[in-house]
């Protein structure tokens, strides 16, 4: 095997099919929703639906997590004996050639019995953050669309899984030469 992770050479016809998939908005079924300040409704991806979703574009070793720094910004127990923690994460993704995206995540958690269990759900939180944080710079298909308003606001069509499939296949079919 020669070089390492992040030195494969992609060729045209690979990177353009793939770039043109993650030129395309999120798909039906990739977007969930919570309830987020002032009672409005916030749409955000689920890590593990990030997570497959970089999978099936980029390959299941096509792509690579790594977090650079950590740190609890806040760590307390409250007036009723419980614990509040509040965490930060400093990570990237990489792809196979070498393309790096990265960002901080956020991560918190309330008024848990346990200051072990609330660092480690902060933690992982933010840790999970981050990685979807990164993921979406690569494209709309992996989050990006959650940050165009034209998208969030429904101007734009959200298409289902088996449409995005056939517009992948053109795409693919485009790319060959």
């Amino acid at each position: 095997m020669s070089g390492g992770f992040g030195t494969r050479v992609v060729l045209a016809p690979e990177r353009d099919r793939v770039g043109a998939v993650l030129r395309r908005d999120m798909v039906a079924g990739t977007i969930a929703e919570r309830s987020g300040p002032g009672g409005k409704k916030v749409k955000y991806i689920e890590h593990q639906v990030a997570c497959n979703l970089a999978n099936k574009h980029f390959g299941y070793c096509g792509w690579s997590s790594v977090v650079v720094g950590s740190e609890f910004v806040f760590v307390g127990e409250n007036a009723h004996g419980k614990w509040d923690v509040f965490c930060k994460v400093h990570s990237y993704v990489e792809l196979e050639n070498g393309a790096r995206h990265a960002d901080f995540g956020w991560g918190e958690a309330s008024n848990m019995p346990h200051r072990g269990g609330a660092m480690e759900k902060a933690l992982k939180t933010a840790t999970s953050d981050a990685r979807k944080r990164c993921l979406r710079i690569f494209g709309a298909a992996l989050g990006g669309s959650l940050y165009d308003k034209s998208f969030l606001s429904g101007k734009k069509r959200v298409l289902t899984e088996d449409e995005e499939d056939e517009e992948a296949a053109r795409a693919a079919e485009a790319c060959h030469y």
